[in-house]
């Protein structure tokens, strides 16, 4: 559970430094729950998965979008 409160303290200072001046809350708020509703939707994936492909699947997925995410971060970056 260590990579929540790591995600969670990057994501507010991020929000922090680029909301503008009296919109810090609404920031606040989206960013809280933009994370909380990924971690909601991939773990009932990951659940979903290990009950139907078993927990092999489940260890994959999470190896599998990292794989896929590397290279869409890197065209990004690259674009800069």
């Amino acid at each position: 559970m260590g990579f929540v409160g790591d995600a969670l303290v990057v994501g507010v200072t991020l929000v922090q430094r680029r909301a503008p001046e009296g919109r810090l809350n609404g920031g606040m708020t989206l960013a809280v729950t933009g994370l909380l509703g990924g971690i909601a939707c991939g773990v009932a994936g990951g659940g979903r998965l290990v009950e139907h492909a078993g927990p092999a699947a489940g260890c994959l997925a999470p190896v599998t979008a990292a794989d896929c995410a590397l290279p869409l971060y890197a065209i990004r970056r690259g674009a800069r």
